[in-house]
């Protein structure tokens, strides 16, 4: 079963290499909670962090 999760689009940016960055503070929302996501931070598609592909959601969900 795949947890529900909502991630905001504009604290991020798309990267020339298909990864993301954060640009400002973000909040992943889980239903177990929130995580905090620092400005810096890159995701990359097929890694998770936190057992969550962030770089695909932002694929799927963010315009850039």
């Amino acid at each position: 079963m795949q947890e529900t999760v909502s991630i905001q689009c504009e604290p991020f940016k798309k990267n020339p290499d298909g990864s993301w960055s954060s640009v400002q503070p973000a909040d992943i929302r889980t239903a177990r909670g929130d995580i905090r996501i620092p400005p810096g931070m890159v995701f990359l598609k097929n890694r998770p962090v936190w057992g969550i592909d962030v770089a695909a959601y932002l694929d799927e969900h963010c315009k850039y």
